[in-house]
């Protein structure tokens, strides 16, 4: 399509301006209403330039288009990313050295390193991001700003609760990509169903790794909650630094699996579904801390947050089987990533340095408006 054809917006007054940790989903989305569009299409190929835009709608690439229609009113392609993406959230991954390269790329249209690493590093491919919204913080941004919109604190990885109310998430069942949310829409099933499995042998694992902290300290052995048993038992092994003695603690065991009930779905088979909202707090204290605590469990829960259960535990069952993987700190990305090689040579050195370093602050996300 030449230059002349494209679509383009009625007029940079048209588009809309950033609303308080907004997603570039949700400024789309308004876009999409303001200019009463009937084929989302048409609203992707004019602010990113390309059809496919917003199927996944926390990872759009095409942002350098965006940045010049709007003539740098919403920003620049890299401060877009960095403000109103989970992109640095899951950058603090990645090597300070790579960090640089990946922001400035992503604003590229279609760039082929994200999709390889976000088809098996997020949602499994041919399957849409769950979009969430707090009830309370839709009302407060209806009262405010005249229509309710998508918050990037919402979108974090298998976050149910919002931090600021306390309340739990709704996922509605959206009728297009660029859809707003409402607050009478349909909801969506929000709860996390893990296969059976996958799952046990996992769980099993994650409480052996809790047993063994719980037998050793007087403060954990005694605890009544999850995010207790989590938090204390990464905090010892990182304190102590030791090979794992693992031990037996049935009070332990029984409080790790008071969190998680038998359900069956339609398919009649039992699968596991995650109920707790302390759990999700848990998980945001393991995030703060960062993956230098126990390479297992922090393994073991992203691969449950990216919902990549079937990948983990063939790589997990793999590195049982050779020694020298076991004495590896830390984890590499291929754990997560699909069974599709990259193409490039320059894309497989890439993924061969990513690693889970440093420290997630999720605070410097999860900014109140």
């Amino acid at each position: 399509m030449s230059p002349e054809a494209e679509p383009q917006p009625y007029s940079v007054a048209l588009l809309p301006r950033w609303f308080p940790n907004e997603t570039i989903h949700s400024l789309a989305s308004r876009y999409h209403l303001l200019a009463s569009y009937q084929d989302p299409i048409i609203t992707a190929r004019q602010l990113f330039r390309h059809a496919g835009a917003g199927d996944n709608p926390l990872f759009i690439t095409g942002l350098d288009h965006l940045s010049a229609i709007s003539q740098g009113m919403l920003g620049t392609s890299e401060s877009i990313v960095n403000e109103h993406s989970l992109v640095p959230f899951f950058i603090s991954f990645l090597k300070p050295t790579r960090r640089q390269r990946f922001i400035s790329g992503f604003g590229q249209p279609g760039w082929k390193y994200w999709k390889v690493m976000l088809r098996g590093f997020y949602w499994p491919s041919g399957k849409i991001a769950r979009l969430q919204y707090c009830p309370m913080c839709l009302k407060h941004d209806n009262a405010n700003y005249g229509v309710g919109y998508w918050h990037k604190e919402h979108m974090l990885p298998a976050t149910r609760i919002c931090l600021l109310h306390d309340c739990m998430l709704v996922a509605p069942a959206l009728a297009h990509r660029w859809s707003l949310p409402t607050a009478n829409a349909p909801h969506s099933r929000s709860d996390i169903i893990i296969p059976t499995t996958s799952a046990k042998p996992l769980l099993h694992k994650a409480a052996q790794i809790c047993n063994a902290m719980a037998a050793t300290s007087p403060d954990c052995s005694n605890t009544s909650t999850i995010c207790d048993v989590f938090y204390l038992a990464l905090k010892g092994m990182h304190a102590t630094g030791g090979p794992l003695n693992l031990r037996f603690n049935e009070q332990v065991t029984r409080s790790f699996l008071t969190y998680y009930a038998p359900i069956a779905d339609h398919n009649e088979s039992v699968g596991l579904r995650l109920i707790s909202e302390e759990l999700q707090i848990a998980i945001y204290k393991i995030f703060s801390a960062g993956p230098s605590y126990c390479p297992d469990i922090f393994c073991l829960l992203v691969a449950w947050l990216f919902e990549s259960w079937e990948s983990f535990y063939y790589q997990y069952k793999q590195s049982n089987q050779d020694p020298g993987t076991q004495r590896r700190r830390g984890c590499s990305l291929r754990s997560l990533l699909s069974d599709e090689e990259p193409s490039s040579r320059e894309e497989r050195s890439d993924l061969n340095e990513l690693h889970f370093a440093g420290s997630v602050t999720v605070n410097a996300i999860c900014k109140p408006h």
